[in-house]
C-alpha cells in the first residue's frame, strides 16, 4: 500500500500530478521531470523504473542515507544538490569487472577501465562499452554517459 507523506497539496493533486504507482502512472510523465519520495526499496526501485521513461528523476529521502538493498552504492554530490551514482559500482554489480572477450576487456582492478590486451580494435572496445552500458541500463535503469571523447562514432549509435 502506498503511503501519504502529508505535504501541502498532496490530496488536492492526487491523480492530477501526485501518483503512487510508477508502473501504472509512469507513462503519463514521459519526458517530464519527476520526484520520487522515499529512499527505501520501493522508492529506489520506482526511481530506477521511471528513469527509463521520464526526462529526469529526483529521489527525495528525508533520512541521512538511503535504506534500499544496495547500501554499498556510493553516491556523490552533484550540481544543484543532485547526487551522482558510482558508474564503477554499477558496472561491477553487473559482473563486468575483469571480463575479457578476445583482446577487449574490463580491468580487474577497476570496472571503469577498458583494456586492450593486444589487438582489439577501437570498434571492439566501443562495442564492449555499449554492451556494458546496456546491461547497466537493463538492470538498474541508469543511463551511463561516457566521459572520453569518442572520435568518428557516437556512443549511442548502434551501427558505428
Amino acid at each position: 500500500r502506498w503511503r501519504n507523506v502529508n505535504v501541502p497539496g498532496e490530496e488536492e493533486y492526487k491523480n492530477k500530478g501526485v501518483a503512487y504507482c510508477p508502473h501504472c502512472d509512469g507513462p503519463l510523465f514521459k519526458g517530464k521531470d519527476v520526484a520520487v519520495i522515499g529512499g527505501g526499496n520501493s522508492g529506489v526501485e520506482a526511481a530506477i523504473d521511471l528513469a527509463g521513461i521520464v526526462k529526469h528523476v529526483t529521489l527525495v529521502e528525508f533520512a541521512d542515507a538511503l535504506k534500499a538493498d544496495h547500501p554499498t552504492l556510493p553516491v556523490f554530490p552533484g550540481p544543484e544538490g543532485q547526487r551522482k551514482l558510482s558508474a564503477a559500482w554499477l558496472i561491477e554489480a553487473c559482473g563486468w569487472k575483469g571480463f575479457r572477450e578476445g583482446d577487449a576487456g574490463v580491468a580487474e582492478q577497476h570496472a571503469l577501465v577498458l583494456v586492450n590486451h593486444g589487438r582489439a580494435t577501437g570498434g571492439q572496445l566501443l562495442s564492449l562499452a555499449r554492451r556494458i552500458a546496456a546491461s547497466v541500463h537493463d538492470r538498474f535503469g541508469v543511463a551511463l554517459e561516457p566521459e572520453p571523447r569518442i572520435i568518428g562514432a557516437r556512443f549511442d549509435d548502434a551501427h558505428a
